[in-house]
C-alpha cells in the first residue's frame, strides 16, 4: 500500500536503453541476455557510443560499463515481449520478486529466531527504504531477483545443516546458481553463508565441515567471476562505480567511508543519499539561529558528520551484541551474531556502487534482526527494571526505534514512491514536449547545452523512440555543468561555453563516464561526430571553458540547440559572431514550466489561426 504509486512509475533511465536494445535503436547491438552491457570498453564501441551522444564527449576512452546479469536481462526481454510498453505490468512483475524476497527473508528469520522476533524483523525489512528504488526502477530489479534467490538458498542451506536433507542441499545449490545468474548482487547474500558457517559449525572437524558447506557458494562465485572476466564484463573508467578487481586500492579506501554511511542508513535511518546530495538538517539548524552562520562554516563538512554517525551506529550495534548473550542466552545470541556479521560482510560487495539506499537490501536482513532483538530486550527491560528511571529509559529507546524504523520509514517509503512516479512522468513529458522540428528531426543533430535531469541529458532519442516518434540523427550534451553559463559565438561555425561559477564538481571528471583520477588539461582536444572540442580553461580538473567547432555554420538547420528554462526545453537561437548569450542555471523539469510552455503553444496556434493569408 505504501509503495502502490510505484506501479505507475513508468520507465526511467536505463529502462530506455533496454527498449532501444530490444528494437535495435541502441548504437551497438545487444542480445536479450546481455542488456546490462552498456559499453564493452572496446575502442570501436566507445567511439560509436560517443558519436551517437549516448556517452558524453568527456567519456574516458576506455570506459567500460558491462554487468553480467543474464537472468535479469532475460526477464526484461520477457516483459517487453509479453507486455509491450505497458509499464504497469513491468512493475507488477517487480512487485512479485519483492514479495518473494520478503518471503525468503521471513523463512531465514523464522529459522534463526523465535517467531515473534522473526515477525517483527520481517516487518522492519519490508519497510526498508532501500526497496523503493529497485521496485520503481525496472532496470534495478536485479537487486530483488539476486537477493531473493540468495536468501532462498540460505534458508535451504540452514535446513540442510539442521536436518541433513539431500533435497534441501540440492535446492540450495540450485538457488545459488540462479542468484549468480541474476547478477553481482548475489554476492551480498552469499556473505551470510560465510557468517553462518563460521558461527554455526563447531566441533573437532569444523574447518572441513565449513569447507563442505561453503563449497557450492565458493565454486559458483569463482565460475561467475571467471566467466565475467573471460567474456570481458566489468566496470572501468567510471567515477560512480569502483571495481574491486580493476581498482582494488581505491575500492578498499572507499570501504572506510561507504560502509559507515550505509550503516547509518540501516541503524539510524539517515538516508545514504544525503552523503552525495547533502543533508536538509543544515537549513533547519540555521533557521533556528542558535549561533551565527559564520560559525557553521567552521564546522566540518556534512560528509564528515555522516561518516561519524555511521561509525557511532556501528559501535552501538556491536555493543548490543555483547548484551544479547546475557539477555537471550548463548544459542539465540549466536543467531544474532552471524546475522549481523553477515550483514556487515554483505556491504562489501556492493560498496563499489554509487552510495544509495538500494545497496542496503541484503544487509537489512541482519540489521533488522538485531533491531527486533533490541526492541524485545528493551521491552524485557521495562518489566524487569526496578527503578522508574530505568523503565522510562527503556520506553523512550523503544519509542525512538519504532519511530525511526516504522513510522519514519513508512513516511519515507510513501514519499519515495510518490517522488519516483512524479519524476518519471515529469521528465518524460519534459522531453516529449521539447521544442523540436518534427518534420526534419531525423536529419538533424540535436544538442542540449546543459541539463539537470537524466532524461533530457542522456535519453531524449530513446524516449522519442519509445513514444514512436522519429529519433534525431545524433544527440549531444554539450556541458555537464548544471550551472549558469555564457555561450559566446566566436566564429560562424564555433561557440564557446564558459561556466560562471566555481561549482564544477563532477560535471565531467568524477562522474559516471570519467574517473576522478583523469582530469582535463588546457589544450586537450576531442572529437565527437565531426565536432571538435577544445578545452580552453580548467578548474579543479574540470573543463570550465570549452570551444565547440562544427563542420558547418551553427545557423545550419541541421543543428538544433536546446536549453531547459522556465518555459520548458526550448530551442536556443545562436547569437551573431562576437556576441554573448548568458544562460541561467538549467532548470529541472517542473509543472509550472510545462504549463507555461503549453500556454505559449496555444497562443501561437491562436495567432496563426487569426493571421490573414
Amino acid at each position: 500500500m505504501l509503495r502502490a504509486p510505484l506501479l505507475d512509475a513508468g520507465f526511467f533511465a536505463d529502462d530506455f536503453d533496454h527498449h532501444a536494445m530490444q528494437v535495435g535503436a541502441y548504437p551497438v547491438p545487444r542480445s536479450r541476455f546481455d542488456m546490462f552491457n552498456f559499453g564493452d570498453g572496446s575502442s570501436t564501441e566507445t567511439r560509436r557510443l560517443i558519436d551517437s551522444g549516448h556517452f558524453p564527449w568527456w567519456s574516458d576512452p576506455h570506459v567500460h560499463l558491462a554487468m553480467l546479469r543474464p537472468l535479469c536481462s532475460a526477464l526484461i526481454a520477457f516483459d517487453f515481449a509479453a507486455f509491450g510498453l505497458s509499464a504497469r505490468y513491468f512493475h507488477w512483475h517487480s512487485f512479485l520478486w519483492w514479495a518473494l524476497l520478503v518471503i525468503a527473508v521471513a523463512l531465514v528469520l523464522w529459522e534463526a529466531m523465535p517467531p515473534p522476533m522473526a515477525a517483527l524483523a520481517t516487518l522492519l525489512f519490508a519497510l526498508e527504504e532501500g526497496h523503493s528504488l529497485p521496485l520503481g526502477w525496472l532496470a534495478n530489479r536485479s537487486t530483488l531477483v539476486a537477493t531473493a534467490f540468495g536468501f532462498l538458498a540460505l534458508y535451504a542451506h540452514m535446513l540442510w545443516r539442521k536436518r541433513a536433507g539431500r533435497v534441501a542441499r540440492a535446492l540450495s545449490i540450485v538457488f545459488i546458481v540462479l542468484a549468480a545468474s541474476a547478477g553481482e548482487y548475489a554476492f551480498s547474500a552469499f556473505a551470510y553463508f560465510a557468517a553462518y558457517e563460521l558461527s554455526a559449525t563447531r566441533g573437532p572437524d569444523a574447518w572441513r565441515a565449513r569447507a563442505r558447506g561453503l563449497a557450492p557458494v565458493v565454486v559458483t562465485a569463482l565460475i561467475y567471476l571467471g566467466v565475467r572476466s573471460a567474456l570481458g564484463y566489468g566496470i572501468v573508467g567510471s567515477g560512480f562505480y569502483l571495481s574491486p578487481t580493476a581498482a582494488p586500492l581505491a575500492f578498499v579506501a572507499a570501504l572506510l567511508w561507504r560502509i559507515p554511511v550505509l550503516v547509518a542508513e540501516l541503524a539510524f535511518g539517515v538516508p545514504a543519499d544525503w552523503y552525495t546530495g547533502g543533508s536538509p538538517w543544515r537549513d533547519y539548524i540555521l533557521q533556528l539561529q542558535l549561533f551565527p552562520a559564520r560559525i557553521w562554516l567552521a564546522f566540518p563538512d556534512w560528509r564528515v558528520w555522516h561518516v561519524a554517525i555511521g561509525v557511532c551506529a556501528l559501535t552501538i550495534v556491536l555493543l548490543c551484541l555483547r548484551r544479547f548473550r546475557a539477555i537471550f542466552g548463548d544459542a539465540l545470541a549466536q543467531s544474532f551474531s552471524w546475522l549481523l556479521w553477515g550483514a556487515l560482510l554483505s556491504l562489501i560487495p556492493v560498496a563499489g556502487g554509487m552510495v544509495s539506499a538500494r545497496l542496503t537490501v541484503a544487509a537489512a536482513l541482519g540489521f533488522d534482526a538485531a533491531i527486533a532483538a533490541l526492541l524485545f530486550a528493551l521491552f524485557l527491560g521495562v518489566s524487569k527494571r526496578p527503578s522508574w528511571l530505568g523503565r522510562s529509559v527503556c520506553l523512550v529507546l523503544c519509542a525512538v526505534l519504532l519511530w525511526i524504523h516504522v513510522d519514519a520509514a513508512s513516511e519515507r517509503d510513501r514519499a519515495e514512491a510518490a517522488w519516483q512516479r512524479y519524476r518519471s512522468e515529469l521528465e518524460n513529458t519534459w522531453v516529449l514536449r521539447a521544442e523540436l522540428d518534427e518534420a526534419r528531426i531525423a536529419q538533424q543533430h540535436v544538442m542540449v547545452i546543459a541539463s539537470q535531469d537524466l532524461t533530457s541529458a542522456w535519453y531524449l532519442p530513446y524516449v522519442r523512440r519509445m513514444a514512436q516518434r522519429p529519433m534525431p540523427k545524433s544527440y549531444l550534451l554539450l556541458s555537464g555543468a548544471a550551472q549558469p553559463q555564457d555561450l559566446v559565438r566566436v566564429a560562424d561555425n564555433a561557440i564557446e561555453l564558459v561556466v560562471l561559477t566555481s561549482d564544477v564538481a563532477m560535471m565531467a571528471v568524477g562522474g559516471n563516464y570519467r574517473p576522478a583520477n583523469e582530469p582535463f588539461h588546457v589544450g586537450d582536444v576531442l572529437r565527437v561526430d565531426g565536432v571538435r572540442v577544445d578545452v580552453l580553461r580548467v578548474l579543479f580538473g574540470q573543463p570550465q571553458a570549452v570551444r565547440f567547432t562544427f563542420p558547418a555554420s551553427v545557423d545550419d538547420p541541421r543543428y538544433w540547440f536546446l536549453y531547459p528554462g522556465e518555459r520548458g526545453l526550448r530551442r536556443v537561437v545562436m547569437p551573431k559572431v562576437g556576441e554573448r548569450l548568458r544562460l541561467r542555471r538549467p532548470m529541472y523539469p517542473s509543472e509550472e514550466a510545462l504549463q507555461a510552455q503549453e500556454y505559449d503553444r496555444q497562443l501561437e496556434r491562436t495567432r496563426v489561426q487569426v493571421t490573414p493569408n
